[in-house]
């Protein structure tokens, strides 16, 4: 009998002879306008990501760098100024500089910007999006050096060598310059808002273990959650320095309204802590943003640093500060929506309570996995106590940010602590990790004050537009996107593409469903198990039918997906080293049937992978091969010829053949650590953070032009994948918030007329669109078609509303619940309380309901929403 390798080998080739009858294909697909520009399969150096703020006939740019920079790959970056209808080079600077303040400027003007960076072979990259500033006349604040005592709520401290920071706004800071960290923030209402209690260092810098994550965090009477620091205890009145180099507050400034205060942080490493030391500058300014109808009034703090090249691979960098009312934790809670889970987390009780999260511990995430517990997954921290709230955000996102609220009333200290903390590798020179808005309202600072859903909506909506805006993603919702169906490739290649997407257009037309996401069907999925000239030629092989596929589901309205794993290749160690393999990778020899894999993977293994291993995967900081990793699965260098030789064509591609859309497994928008790949590959001179290639690989899929979704979580509108079973929400389309519906979302059972907070993320699995597509198949290969029943006719019309109202009006920028009103209180229980110890974590928290919803378009109209819980 023929072997089973014979068999698939047979199947393979009649496949390549059918799809020869084909011909050719250049008239049946639609060429992105990006693609048809930019023909080379090199992928582009994207431009810097451009940020602005107003000065006193002044403007201050910074920008994130382009992440080519660390290969030595940019001579710089040009700064420019729109003049009329063009515009005018006024800066060029070195490739370490990525700030430029513009003056001589006339107040009340408005300006535009953009940034450019240049190539070492002197061509420019695409310019920055473009950014508005009019200078205005800003008052400077005043500062008051000496003793200061702070007395509020509970609290009686005193401060030995205080600078007292007071703006015109109102707002005014105490900042500590024995201990370098700031003391108290005074709201432009009154209140204070900051734990004023030293616990821990104000600012830490923490080491990065074998692997490049940030060492395993630990909470103690002496700090908060915290991993193995170089930095040493320069804080607690306990600490003995001896002549270890610390003198705290270097020097103070005042530029406009901004105050920078310079210090000095000890820092020691194999045993060696004299004279050793880092720099960090923060610099304070107050800010303003309307969000909604509801005005904030806040502080921005810039963190710099200037660590020496001999920490060159990696570390973290930690703020420490506790928040709330008078600087306390009562009637605090948390408001947040993630994968997995939503709902509220109540700091009032005495015991310590730590945000639930998907994995991991505060400051420490998924690993090489895509990771969930960071400003770039979830787009804002939210906090509320009824008579204000408190918004946190980090504006660059260059390094991946992790944010996870903790409270430690059983370690002896109040507040409610964000744990925010930046992975980063940059060493030897001065630059800027990142930019905290910390945005503070209450009744007495804006007249429109709304309930907590309402401020929580227009804060979740506002900043995943801004983000989606900021780093060039196509906002866009999906009404419904059927993915869970295609794990049979065997199947699916029975039926064949083409019958397939036939009747798959009609059904879903029928059925108001608008997308279908391919799982690992395509070749696209896993490049590396098929000939380059997949990656290079749009006719050759498969790739024609493929084509057509796309082809015909476009002309019915419905938006072809496939799957990638950008940061992780899908097969084992010994497999991805193998010059040739039989078995053991499912995705490529069972589901991946256009081409099937295995024939390639039998023959040559995962050739470019294993030819490029050393500089493709990512290793130990002692160049071993990583091991304990996610699913068993390779990580990958995002930064290497991973993502140029394989990932880049592989997209390009992609859009070439018709794909709309990406489905990215994992999805997060955060990877965390830093990659130690690239230096000791001798590229780099330093251990790169993975976030700014993790962007690069999103950016580049959106500056294809494809619509990104991920299966989990990512801090931008449309970022998510509405996933299985999204009744509860499609009446009002809350699932935009929240990504996918594995386990029981929040946590709240019935939450129909609760917080939508809860409603954003009630997906319940086995609802109505889970298993579609499988089922689907299944009845088209088994002839059975006719038996097919169609969704129920009040959901076809649920989702056909949905479709029509998108397509009219997109995607709101604001909804505004009508007639919001309390309906009593209900009890909270979490689905565990690992988070609380052996506490319970029960607690009651105010319901609401409302009449409908508006939506507010892009132009400003206000438009009801046809559909009401």
């Amino acid at each position: 009998m023929p072997s089973p390798r014979g068999k698939r080998k047979r199947k393979w080739l009649l496949l390549i002879a059918a799809l020869i009858l084909y011909g050719e294909i250049q008239t049946l697909y639609s060429v992105s306008s990006t693609v048809a520009q930019n023909p080379s399969l090199n992928p582009p150096v994207l431009p810097p990501v451009l940020f602005a703020d107003r000065g006193d006939r002044k403007a201050y740019l910074c920008w994130d760098p382009c992440p080519e920079a660390a290969f030595g790959k940019l001579r710089g970056y040009r700064v420019f100024i729109r003049r009329g209808n063009s515009w005018a080079l006024i800066a060029t600077v070195s490739p370490d500089r990525t700030e430029w303040t513009v003056t001589g400027l006339e107040n009340g003007k408005t300006y535009t910007f953009t940034v450019a960076g240049l190539l070492r072979n002197g061509a420019e990259t695409e310019r920055s999006r473009s950014v508005d500033v009019k200078p205005t006349p800003l008052s400077s604040p005043t500062l008051q050096t000496g003793a200061v005592s702070l007395s509020f709520g509970p609290y009686h401290e005193a401060v030995s060598h205080g600078v007292v920071v007071r703006w015109a706004d109102g707002q005014s800071i105490v900042f500590d310059e024995d201990i370098a960290r700031w003391r108290d923030w005074q709201a432009a209402d009154g209140q204070h808002l900051l734990y004023p209690t030293p616990y821990g260092n104000g600012i830490d810098m923490v080491k990065m273990d074998v692997h490049g994550f940030p060492t395993i965090p630990q909470k103690t009477k002496d700090h908060p959650w915290l991993g193995d620091a170089y930095t040493v205890d320069y804080t607690s009145p306990a600490r003995d320095l001896g002549d270890r180099t610390f003198r705290g507050l270097v020097s103070s400034h005042i530029d406009g309204e901004r105050v920078t205060f310079e210090s000095w942080l000890p820092v020691e490493d194999t045993g060696w802590a004299r004279w050793t030391a880092i720099r960090v500058w923060q610099t304070f300014w107050p800010i303003r943003k309307k969000i909604g109808e509801t005005l904030y009034i806040g502080l921005a703090r810039k963190i710099e640093v200037f660590v020496p090249s001999y920490f060159k691979w990696g570390y973290q960098i930690c703020l420490n500060d506790g928040f709330g009312p008078e600087g306390e934790r009562k009637n605090v809670s948390l408001y947040y929506a993630h994968f997995h889970s939503a709902g509220i987390v109540d700091f009032s009780p005495s015991w310590d309570i730590t945000q639930p999260m998907l994995a991991g511990t505060p400051r420490r995430g998924g690993g090489y996995h895509a990771d969930l517990g960071c400003l770039q997954a979830i787009p804002m921290g939210f906090l509320d106590w009824g008579s204000g709230n408190l918004i946190f955000v980090a504006r660059q996102l260059y390094h991946c940010a992790h944010i996870q609220f903790a409270s430690y009333p059983e370690e002896g200290h109040n507040g409610v602590w964000p744990n925010l903390a930046f992975d980063c590798g940059e060493a030897g020179r001065r630059f800027v990790v990142d930019t905290v808005y910390y945005l503070y309202s209450s009744p007495k600072i804006s007249r429109d004050f709304p309930p907590v859903p309402q401020r929580y909506t227009d804060a979740q909506l506002h900043f995943l537009w801004r983000n989606a805006r900021t780093f060039g993603f196509k906002p866009a919702f999906l009404t419904a996107s059927v993915y869970t169906g295609t794990l049979d490739g065997q199947r699916l290649a029975k039926v064949g593409l083409l019958p397939f997407a036939k009747q798959l257009a009609k059904v879903w037309h029928r059925n108001s469903i608008d997308a279908f996401a391919f799982w690992h069907d395509f070749w696209l999925s896993q490049p590396y198990s098929v000939s380059s000239k997949y990656l290079h030629d749009p006719n050759y092989g498969a790739n024609k039918e493929i084509a057509m596929m796309c082809r015909q589901l476009k002309e019915e309205g419905i938006q072809p997906v496939f799957w990638m794993r950008g940061e992780l290749l899908t097969m084992s160690l010994p497999l991805a080293l193998s010059d040739r393999f039989w078995g053991g990778d499912p995705r490529a020899e069972e589901y991946q049937q256009f081409p099937c894999g295995a024939p390639y993977l039998e023959q040559f293994g995962a050739k470019r992978v294993r030819e490029h291993a050393e500089e493709w995967i990512r290793r130990d900081k002692n160049g071993e091969w990583p091991k304990d990793t996610p699913y068993g699965w390779v990580p990958m260098s995002m930064a290497s010829g991973w993502f140029d030789d394989q990932l880049y064509p592989a997209l390009r591609m992609g859009r070439l053949l018709g794909f709309d859309g990406i489905l990215v497994d994992g999805g997060f928008g955060g990877l965390e650590g830093v990659d130690y790949t690239p230096l000791l590959e001798g590229q780099t001179k330093e251990a790169i953070p993975c976030q700014p290639y993790w962007w690069r690989f999103y950016r580049t899929a959106a500056w294809l032009g494809y619509r990104l979704w991920g299966e989990c979580t990512t801090a931008w509108l449309g970022g998510f994948v509405a996933g299985a079973g999204i009744q509860h929400d499609m009446p009002d389309l809350w699932w935009l918030s929240v990504g996918n519906s594995y386990d029981r979302p929040s946590f709240v059972d019935e939450p129909t007329l609760e917080h939508r907070a809860f409603e954003l993320a009630e997906m319940s699995p086995g609802g109505m669109l889970d298993g579609l597509g499988g089922n689907f198949l299944a009845a088209l290969s088994e002839h059975r078609l006719s038996e097919w029943k169609d969704l129920p006719a009040s959901f076809r019309q649920e989702l056909a509303t949905a479709i029509e109202f998108l397509k009219k009006y997109g995607p709101p920028k604001r909804i505004i619940f009508v007639n919001l009103r309390p309906s009593g209180t209900k009890t909270c229980t979490p689905p565990s309380n690992w988070f609380t110890g052996s506490h319970d974590a029960s607690f009651t928290y105010q319901a609401w309901q409302w009449d409908g919803v508006v939506w507010v378009t892009q132009d400003g109209r206000h438009v009801p929403y046809p559909s009401t819980p």
